[in-house]
């Protein structure tokens, strides 16, 4: 359920991945949240040290789902609070072929900037390191998420976006006629690493010899349903 809190927790997110520390005054705050802070937030320092040991407060979660911790408050006239990063990719990890893979692991948070196609602040474009075909890409949040279904609404349309950028680049650089756009999302479904990824597959006349059916093929015996028709 969305609370005041979102847009801090946004702004968070939309930090760039190599920043570790985040500073806001409180009217940068509370312009974000849209919502003067409590008086203790202004003149009690314990009121900030209640949210930075996440106690399930909205407002706790909003920062340190976006990988930070509050690390410095000043308060009184002027007062500000730094945001310090602990740990690059934020969010939730989960079990694929039987280990577990965290964000100090996860290839994805690790990528090498050389290998960025497209950027923008909360997604990244690569070529798959295992082509299915000419092009073949990637595209991926720079939030440590597993799931489609877990991504924040800005996160899906920023990926969204790049999925359209990067089509328009494909066109110009490999000319292909047709394209299959795909998530593996789960281990059932295929997914091997934990970490939400669109395949953007150019695919050319002829790379098949019967090209019917696409992604249907997921499930072999059952993708031809046209045969027996």
């Amino acid at each position: 359920m969305s609370n005041k809190y979102d847009p801090l927790r946004k702004h968070l997110l939309a930090v760039q991945e190599n920043i570790l520390e985040c500073t806001l005054s409180f009217p940068d705050i509370e312009r974000l949240i849209g919502q003067t802070l409590p008086f203790s937030a202004l003149n009690h320092r314990a009121w900030w040290s209640n949210q930075a040991r996440l106690d399930n407060r909205p407002q706790a979660k909003a920062w340190v789902d976006a990988g930070f911790m509050v690390d410095t408050v000043h308060q009184g006239v002027g007062g500000w609070v730094r945001f310090k990063r602990t740990k690059i990719c934020a969010g939730p990890t989960m079990e694929a072929r039987s280990e577990i893979v965290t964000e100090n692991t996860c290839p994805f948070c690790s990528l090498p900037r050389e290998r960025f196609i497209l950027s923008n602040a909360l997604g990244v474009v690569i070529r798959d390191g295992f082509p299915v075909s000419a092009g073949h890409t990637l595209i991926i949040p720079r939030r440590h998420v597993s799931s489609y279904f877990g991504l924040l609404e800005d996160e899906r349309e920023a990926l969204l976006a790049l999925l359209e950028e990067a089509k328009r680049g494909l066109e110009k650089e490999f000319r292909p006629q047709g394209y299959n756009i795909g998530i593996n999302d789960g281990p059932a479904a295929g997914q091997t690493v934990p970490h939400l990824h669109i395949h953007l597959i150019p695919r050319y006349q002829g790379d098949q010899a019967d090209p019917r059916g696409g992604v249907r093929w997921v499930i072999p015996e059952k993708a031809d349903y046209w045969s027996h028709r």
